[in-house]
């Protein structure tokens, strides 16, 4: 007889950098931590700190290595695994993003194809806009914008910038994101970038960057924002497990969707529209991409986190998802809009 199972775990997103605040470049020490911690942070300290430009590799190439195909797993698992450890902690991190952002813009676009304010928007500003994959996307889709990308990490910039160069409407800016200050913006997207950012400070400075009628959308994970997967990944629900303990040891927020909402009406913002999304994985490719996504997760968190994990395992639990017939997982996210409230 066949058995339903699910495992549920927030969908993970990693940190480019092992800071406090990686958007900053800031280091905080976790004082409360015991010495086994204090030791441990100052080992990824140290690596991040080594880590912080990713080498000039090029993209395609970096695609070509890191991502396999089933038959790649299949035929010659050990080949690929050892490839994809060979290459350093950033590089895989810049082509998880990609997979990231191909699992789930689409999502926004649909949100913001139907949303009103978007349609009357004209000058659109991505706040921690990595490698500029969802403003490349987002330009395609809608021609009529002016697009601002701003990230601190100079190779992401170089990388927005290499991919849009042939768009005349793209603009990237290496800056910080609590002193960005070029100019006003009727549409400003977050995505997945508010778990590293001290929300009150935000908050302060967002009114600078928004014109009168201008609107924020954040993307962004909720306490209870998951996977969910038939048949079970029990060894990956037990790494991301070791890695949400490892956030919080570097003070990334888990639950920063829940505290914004609880922080907007001292900074005289409101809410406007709240959408949680469930994204079904229900395609040939979005199943592989599902695959390819975790395997590069697992891989960048122990290269920069040194968190252990069995790949033999978690490999022979994603090709078992994979192959049953009636296997499934969804992805659940959350949406929130916001704008100024009335003057005070």
């Amino acid at each position: 007889m066949n058995k339903s199972y699910a495992i549920t775990i927030r969908w993970p997103v990693m940190s480019p950098t092992i800071h406090d605040n990686p958007r900053t470049g800031t280091y905080t020490y976790p004082r409360d931590q015991d010495r086994i911690s204090r030791r441990c942070w100052a080992r990824h300290k140290d690596r991040a700190e080594k880590q912080i430009l990713i080498p000039n590799r090029g993209v395609q190439k970096m695609k070509e290595e890191a991502l396999p195909t089933i038959d790649d797993l299949r035929k010659s698992p050990e080949e690929f695994l050892s490839r994809l450890k060979a290459i350093k902690g950033h590089e895989l991190y810049r082509v998880l993003l990609g997979v990231q952002n191909e699992l789930t813009t689409g999502c926004i676009v649909r949100f913001l194809a139907s949303n009103e304010k978007w349609k009357r928007s004209r000058m659109v500003l991505d706040l921690g806009c990595g490698p500029g994959d969802l403003v490349a996307k987002l330009s395609g889709c809608f021609i009529d914008k002016l697009y601002t990308g701003v990230d601190l990490n100079e190779d992401f910039i170089a990388t927005a910038k290499q991919q849009t160069k042939m768009l005349s409407n793209c603009t990237f800016y290496q800056d910080d994101i609590y002193t960005f200050s070029q100019g006003q913006y009727n549409f400003i997207i977050l995505m997945a970038v508010l778990q590293h950012l001290k929300i009150d400070k935000f908050l302060k400075h967002l009114p600078f960057l928004l014109d009168d009628e201008g609107v924020v959308l954040f993307f962004d994970t909720t306490k209870e924002n998951s996977i969910e997967a038939h048949p079970p990944l029990v060894t990956f629900n037990k790494f991301c497990r070791r890695f949400e303990l490892m956030q919080k040891l570097f003070g990334v927020n888990r639950n920063c969707m829940a505290e914004l909402e609880s922080k907007l009406g001292a900074h005289n913002f409101k809410i406007i529209e709240d959408q949680k999304q469930i994204i079904p994985i229900t395609t040939t490719v979005e199943r592989l991409q599902v695959v390819q996504y975790l395997l590069l997760f697992c891989t960048v968190a122990k290269k920069m986190l040194w968190i252990p994990i069995n790949f033999n395992k978690i490999l022979t639990e994603l090709l078992q998802w994979y192959d049953t017939p009636d296997s499934r997982m969804h992805l659940k996210l959350q949406l929130l809009l916001i704008e100024k409230a009335q003057s005070r």
